[in-house]
């Protein structure tokens, strides 16, 4: 495994119920990550904060991340303000409004999410059981030392398998599909996300340059033609296999005192972690709704000559300039959007 960079660790936030709890680090909320998503022909890109749907729904919908001071700064969000992922998988979307300038900040591009059904030019590699991962998160152990900034801590595994499991996901009540990884997780590390390792030599790339290399370098040696694969070696591939959610608990069972078992149980961490796929981040990317929006935004920042923000983030608080009335929801701004956007050309 290479060095983590910087600019991996600066793509991760934290997630708390309140501004007090961001202020004083409480122990409670979750993780997220920024994920952006630039358009084709677009000179502005946008970026949306990524986590899972029950960190949200379980009300930790303030945003806690670095200025450029190195300060940490406090989002308020509504939590129905999030777009959830529409079969009821464990990721939530929101479009996320910052000035790159003003904060230490840094965004996953969209091109990293591991998603076979959307693979173009071979541009996401394989999986293979055993590959190295690793996450970026919050440890809510370390407390005192992310008082006035934020600090996330990286954790190592290797993922146990190339296919998806179910497993139940009890705060939402479904059977989430599941990569899993060798690799524990704890309280306040749902929402992190997961990164696959791919050495050089078992990337796509490297295949296709060793490929290249043994059709262009023949000996011959006592008569007989043999290859010479020498090559020089390319880049490490790292892209997003998804988004740690919990992990899989094992059935324990609790004794008395003189060694009887009780009809009670607890669940053990069996340092398996739950990962949501990163194709399930990429269905709310492309999600309809989340298109039109996007594309509406794009329009407006592009027509403004502004490249560096994004669009605009809901907050429980109405604005001065609202005269006091409420911010539209999700599906009202975008029906409103709908009635004043010109039709699309038929083909």
């Amino acid at each position: 495994m290479p060095r983590i960079e910087q600019r991996y660790i600066d793509a991760v936030f934290y997630l708390y119920a309140s501004e007090q709890d961001a202020q004083e680090d409480a122990r409670g909320g979750g993780t997220g990550f920024m994920v952006s998503v630039h358009e084709y022909g677009a000179m502005v890109s946008t970026i949306y904060a990524i986590t899972n749907a029950h960190v949200i729904n379980g009300g930790a919908s303030v945003i806690r991340l670095n200025q450029s001071d190195g300060q940490a700064d406090t989002i308020a969000t509504d939590p129905q303000t999030w777009f959830r992922h529409p079969d009821g998988d464990d990721v939530a979307l929101l479009p996320l409004a910052i000035r790159r300038s003003d904060y230490a900040v840094n965004a996953i591009p969209s091109e990293w999410l591991v998603d076979p059904p959307r693979q173009r030019n071979h541009s996401m590699e394989s999986l293979a059981a055993g590959d190295e991962i690793f996450y970026i998160g919050r440890s809510t152990s370390l407390k005192s030392s992310q008082k006035d900034s934020v600090r996330p801590t990286v954790r190592f595994g290797n993922l146990m398998a190339t296919w998806t499991e179910r497993v139940r996901d009890r705060p939402l009540g479904i059977n989430q599909e599941s990569f899993l990884v060798e690799a524990r997780t704890r309280v306040g590390w749902s929402g992190a996300p997961v990164f696959q390792y791919v050495p050089y030599e078992y990337s796509w790339r490297g295949h296709m340059d060793g490929l290249r290399a043994r059709s262009r370098h023949w000996e011959s040696r006592e008569g007989r033609l043999v290859s010479n694969p020498v090559v020089a070696r390319g880049e490490d591939v790292l892209q997003v296999l998804g988004v740690s959610w919990g992990y899989l608990p094992h059935r324990g069972s609790v004794y008395d005192a003189s060694g009887q078992a009780l009809p009670q149980y607890v669940d053990e961490n069996t340092g398996i972690m739950c990962v949501v796929p990163a194709s399930k981040i990429n269905d709310l990317l492309y999600h309809q709704d989340v298109v039109v929006l996007r594309e509406h935004q794009t329009a407006e920042r592009s027509a403004e000559g502004d490249g560096e923000t994004t669009a605009a983030v809901a907050t429980t608080e109405p604005s001065e300039e609202s005269g006091g009335a409420p911010p539209f929801t999700r599906e009202e701004f975008i029906g409103a959007l709908r009635e004043v956007s010109p039709p699309k050309p038929s083909t």
